[in-house]
């Protein structure tokens, strides 16, 4: 049968590269018609792969955007505005979305949306942004471009969708000038991942703010020792904790935007010694004070 293989490569940025190439299997499911893609599927790029602007509700911005045909085949280029988000382990979703309180996908429109790019040659879009009155906040969209090869004698035409491949802008717009840092976390969660996992913490961060923010975490676990007993001497008091381990997650690469939430997990290998724990969960993430949550458990 015939079939689409939907290829995506991550290379350090918010946006992987990514590509549909169709290829064939014979009767036999062992037989590949052989298919030169190489040749064929054209690397272009989007300048700026990101927008940060700001301005007033009721204003229109226009900002220019180049799309840049790097390969020797011509391309058709469509572009349309989406609804950005993020999954809970912070990983662009490439796929389409509904649309979300913080979107501004329906207030941009791509001019033109479609264009055909010669080889090695560029072509100049504009992204107007016309913003309603009575909206505040962080708002966002994801700007996708489309393209697809053009064979020689057609005009605008794609040459019945041989490839494709996406690139784009991702666009991070604060209207107004007041913004709300806010952030929470979930209870800690403990769960036995078994031998070859080990004890898995987690907690959730939560963006209840009206603007975007990169969280960075930070856990530490700790035993309760209690003093060594004395003849004739009892203690009462909850002991000290000492340190068994503390880990740094780092700043989160994508950001989390207003409602949304990531996800902070930690698998620490091995079994824990029979005793009392604290585990905690430190998160910076820009507002007025640090997020900080904390569970005492028991291993029998």
């Amino acid at each position: 049968g015939d079939y689409i293989a939907d290829i995506s490569i991550k290379y350090g940025g918010m946006r992987p590269a990514t590509a549909k190439v169709p290829f064939s299997v014979g009767e036999s499911g062992t037989e590949v018609a052989k298919m030169e893609t190489s040749a064929v599927i054209a690397p272009f790029s989007v300048d700026p792969d990101l927008l940060d602007l700001s301005g007033i509700a009721g204003a229109t911005v226009a900002k220019p955007l180049v799309i840049e045909n790097r390969s020797d085949q011509a391309i058709r280029v469509e572009g349309r505005a989406t609804t950005l988000a993020f999954d809970d382990e912070g990983e662009l979703i490439t796929e389409e979305v509904e649309s979300s309180t913080p979107s501004c996908a329906d207030w941009i429109e791509v001019k033109p949306n479609v264009v055909e790019i010669r080889p090695r040659a560029r072509q100049v879009v504009r992204m107007m942004l016309s913003i309603p009155k009575g909206e505040s906040g962080g708002k966002y969209a994801n700007i996708i471009f489309t393209a697809t090869p053009v064979t020689e004698g057609e005009s605008t035409t794609p040459s019945a969708s041989e490839w494709s491949g996406e690139s784009g802008t991702i666009v991070f717009f604060k209207v107004g000038k007041e913004f709300e840092t806010m952030g929470e976390l979930t209870p800690i969660t403990v769960d036995d991942g078994g031998p070859s996992v080990g004890t898995v913490f987690g907690t959730v961060f939560k963006n209840t703010g009206t603007i975007h923010v990169k969280p960075r975490a930070s856990m530490a676990l700790k035993r309760r020792v209690m003093p060594e007993s004395i003849p004739g001497i009892e203690y009462v008091g909850p002991g000290s904790l000492v340190d068994v381990n503390a880990l740094d997650l780092g700043e989160e690469a994508n950001v989390v935007l207003p409602g949304g939430i990531r996800a902070f997990d930690v698998a620490l290998s091995g079994e824990l010694e029979p005793g009392d724990y604290v585990v905690e969960f430190l998160v910076h993430y820009g507002g007025k004070s640090p997020l900080y949550v904390m569970r005492e458990f028991t291993v029998e």
